[in-house]
């Protein structure tokens, strides 16, 4: 078995861990800075695209299209940048609002089974008749849609996040992650532009702006050839994959009704030959109990949240490619299909109310209604093993004073070496009690040298984000280690996790450590919690991955044997409602 210890006789030498991880306490936030993009504004902040010398390609979101465009110089030394070639349109909606059209009656033969349940399968607006061997096909079926069947791209289709990479058939290419809306716009109480996927909520009237009753959404890829005859990227993007992820819940439920508003604000990184997709799966809409509307399922993979796909980046740009992170209730860990099985872009109508793969919440779960997720983008530490992560999202634990309902919105960091399991937030970096105070909406990382959005300095980076109003005015926040200051790392098992409570004083560690392969994890949890305890290596590869249990309050000891194992360093998780606590054991 592979030695997860690195020794220099009989001096042991630690491989760099969870542990080496800036304590984000002794770090400065500096107030936020803007930068001016000259000729356009942008909802999103811009992302970047490296080129030659000093150039790079800035991709902006103007509300409902994409754009690109490159520059000189770097949006963290200059306050003005200048737009010096394009902004060229990448992509964009099918353009108008037609009104959504019932395709013709056809006979379906549902998944591989060759089995369908018309109930969980298919939107309807007429009635079905099945054949009488009920084999599965169905016929005078008739769907919405719309009239040129891209119902995922009808109201708005724009780049959010972009990787540059070389595919073994297509060369160099760029590929854009897309945030697409299907949804019914109003003015006045009149309806402007209606949707082509609730067939049950098609009605003449409606509230002044986005309709939210009547909004989808959905995560998209669409890519181009990154060479000179495309101007290095910089042209409309004419391979459109369509969505590339799925809804947990499906968009409609079985009678029809609304299910989700969809899935949505993408970001990206490669790492380990995988691109790697950070997206947020909506979850059930409307409140649990109140008709129409279906209570959450009580499901793992099935609940609202932040959400991780990948594929290798030698195929990604085949949509089927692409696979969710799952954890079982058993606490098995898989990669599975992101579609549902059989899916296109072309039958896309077809799918609306089949539930898309489970998919497991990498950030907390949801459904606890003590946080509502935003956008989460990630970045290499420059010579490190382990990420950094910068979420936006609202706390359902601080109310704001004197306004009933309303909860503040945070922009908070976090640390991964797998980019699938996070610690909890190590630092908050801001605090506001609405939408329009945040200098940081849709948040991404970028390096000190305006580089990347996915590659930053352990001591020295930014967090890029945008105001309410679309402008081409773009935010950053400076946070740094000051000159001095000594760089300080995360204590061992310092991360509060939700459930624990320290302030009893009870035991909480793991001995004996130093220990010969047996030891005792105790903990203590102040009320009712999720709970799962893992063995890693030292590189975080996860080797033991223990049942997820419920537990009630109360102190527990629990024995941990890697006697299996060799001799050497290893990582005790401890996932309390999902979030982390590790501890370092050494076996000798």
């Amino acid at each position: 078995m592979r030695k997860l210890l690195c020794t220099l006789g009989a001096l042991v030498l630690l491989c760099p861990i969870l542990r080496a991880q800036p304590d984000l306490s002794k770090f400065t936030v500096a107030a936020p800075t803007s930068t001016t993009f000259l000729s356009k504004a942008s909802e999103v902040p811009p992302w970047i695209i490296g080129g030659s010398g000093d150039w790079r390609s800035y991709f902006f979101v103007d509300g409902i299209n994409s754009f690109v465009g490159s520059a000189e110089g770097s949006m963290i030394s200059n306050n003005l940048v200048i737009i010096q070639t394009g902004p060229t349109t990448t992509t964009s909606p099918t353009g108008g609002c037609p009104n959504p059209v019932w395709e013709p009656s056809v006979n379906l033969t549902g998944p591989a089974s060759g089995v369908v349940n018309v109930q969980q399968y298919l939107t309807m607006s007429e009635g079905f008749v099945a054949d009488a061997a009920t084999t599965g096909e169905f016929y005078g079926q008739t769907m919405i849609g719309h009239p040129n069947g891209q119902d995922w791209r009808k109201n708005y289709y724009a780049i959010y996040s972009a990787n540059y990479f070389v595919h073994p058939t297509q060369g160099p290419v760029s590929i854009g992650f897309i945030h697409a809306e299907n949804k019914t716009n109003c003015n006045g109480g009149n309806v402007t532009c209606q949707n082509t996927l609730d067939i049950m909520n098609l009605l003449s009237t409606c509230p002044s702006g986005d309709d939210w009753e009547r909004y989808n959404s959905f995560v998209c890829a669409s890519w181009i050839p990154n060479t000179q005859a495309t101007n290095w990227g910089q042209q409309y993007f004419p391979n459109d994959m369509g969505p590339i992820v799925w809804p947990s819940t499906g968009y409609l439920q079985p009678s029809g009704v609304k299910f989700t508003t969809g899935v949505n604000v993408p970001s990206s990184i490669q790492s380990g030959g995988y691109l790697y997709l950070f997206f947020h799966d909506s979850g059930p809409y409307g409140s649990p109990g109140n008709p129409p509307f279906y209570p959450p399922p009580a499901e793992e993979g099935r609940y609202e949240g932040v959400k991780v796909a990948r594929a290798p980046i030698n195929d990604a740009l085949n949509p089927r490619a692409w696979q969710v992170f799952y954890r079982d209730p058993n606490g098995v860990e898989t990669w599975h299909p992101s579609l549902p099985q059989g899916f296109t872009k072309e039958a896309m109508a077809y799918y609306w109310n089949l539930p898309g793969p489970k998919s497991t919440v990498i950030l907390g779960n949801e459904a606890t209604k003590q946080f509502g997720g935003g956008r989460f983008s990630v970045a290499q530490v420059r010579n490190t093993n382990y990420f950094i992560g910068v979420e936006s999202y609202t706390d359902y634990t601080d109310p704001v004073p004197g306004k009933p309902g309303a909860y503040r919105l945070k922009t908070a960091l976090r640390y991964s070496t797998d980019l699938v399991h996070w610690t909890d937030r190590q630092r908050i970096i801001e605090t506001v009690d609405d939408w329009s105070q945040s200098n940081l909406n849709y948040p991404a990382l970028l390096g000190s040298d305006g580089w990347s959005n996915n590659l930053v300095d352990a001591n020295d980076f930014y967090v890029v984000g945008t105001n309410s109003v679309i402008q081409s005015k773009i935010n950053k926040v400076h946070i740094y280690l000051p000159a001095g200051v000594q760089h300080a790392v995360i204590p061992e098992s310092t991360a509060t996790a939700n459930g624990f409570d320290d302030s009893t004083g009870a035991l909480t560690g793991i001995y004996p450590n130093p220990g010969h392969g047996v030891y005792q994890l105790s903990y203590t949890l102040n009320k009712n919690a999720r709970v799962q305890i893992n063995v890693l290596d030292i590189t975080g590869r996860r080797l033991l991955a223990g049942a997820v249990a419920p537990n009630q309050p109360g102190a527990y000891i629990k024995p941990i044997d890697i006697t299996a194992y060799d001799k050497g360093v290893y990582l005790v998780e401890l996932l309390v409602n999902g979030s982390r606590r590790v501890y370092k054991v050494v076996y000798n």
